[in-house]
Order: structure tokens, then sequence, then C-alpha cells
């Protein structure tokens, strides 16, 4: 089942914690691999006893990021840098995504 299919019955703040995804952009004729982080919109409490994360895209759709084909994982408020690893991530993640054909 999806985790947004789910039934949310409570929402708890998601205080500090970041989302971290990969993206592809191009700079300047180069293609760029890199992680990028947006803030946690909340914890989603389900009826069944899961956390689901939740994020708002700019528009206000509400979503389990999880689900998104970019998502790397989830960054907590005690580290809320992007460390070296997180790229490298993002780098090994685009590159597995390519090999089966997938794209954005």
């Amino acid at each position: 089942m999806d985790s947004m299919d789910r039934q949310i019955v409570q929402i708890i703040p998601a205080d500090g914690w970041r989302v971290v995804y990969a993206i592809e952009r191009w700079v300047q004729g180069e293609r760029a691999v890199e992680a990028i982080s947006s803030p946690l919109l909340a914890w989603g409490l389900t009826m069944d006893g899961f956390l689901v994360p939740l994020e708002s895209d700019k528009s206000g759709w509400v979503e389990d990021p999880t689900g998104c084909s970019n998502f790397l994982g989830l960054i907590t408020p005690e580290d809320s840098r992007l460390e070296p690893e997180w790229h490298e991530g993002a780098r090994e993640h685009l590159q597995r995504r390519h090999a089966l054909g997938e794209h954005e």
C-alpha cells in the first residue's frame, strides 16, 4: 500500500528535518549532478501507526517525498548539513536511473 493511501489521523511538526533529492542540471553546457535539500513540512501519523514524511511543493500540493524518483533520504535536525556523501549518492542514484533508461 502506498503511504499516501493510508489515512492520516494526526499531523506532527517536523522541525529541523530536511528531505534530500538528487538533481541534474546543465551549467554552462556541462552536466551537474548534486544533492539538494528542502524542509520537511510535517510527519503524518497514519491510522495503522506508521509515520509518513510530508512535504509541500510551491503550489501547496502535499505528498510523501519517499515516492519521488529522485528521493535520496531524510536529514535529521542534528545532521542539518548536506555532507559530501549526499552529493556522491546523488551521482550514483542518477547514474543507476540513466543505466535503467529512466528519466524525469
